[in-house]
């Protein structure tokens, strides 16, 4: 866990000289440059400690990975309990659930 921590630390200290910049210039434009690199970052450790994205947009509602936001209803069956949308991503860690992806899902009519 130390070792996770100490990759964390540096992303949270980049969150923290981005909020102070941000307040004393008003230079917009970069802190988004600056956010986007900190997701950046962020993905990288996640990625780097064995932590998954779970997309779910165009395979079937499962469960035990996905939480339902909203539904859409189809007239088309084929559709039916397809998820539409990635409404927030899922994450796991090897074969764990960490958080679910939440979804928007067809129903049929």
């Amino acid at each position: 866990k130390a070792n996770l921590f100490g990759k964390l630390i540096p992303i949270l200290d980049n969150l923290q000289r981005a909020a102070v910049t941000s307040k004393d210039n008003r230079d917009f434009d970069s802190l988004n440059k600056g956010i986007d690199l900190i997701i950046s970052q962020f993905n990288k450790t996640l990625q780097e400690n064995d932590v998954q994205i779970i997309s779910a947009k165009g395979r079937t509602y499962n469960p035990a990975t996905d939480e339902v936001c909203f539904t859409v209803e189809t007239q088309d069956p084929a559709q039916d309990n397809m998820v539409l949308e990635d409404l927030e991503p899922g994450y796991s860690y090897h074969d764990k659930l960490i958080k679910p992806v939440k979804v928007k899902v067809a129903k049929l009519k």
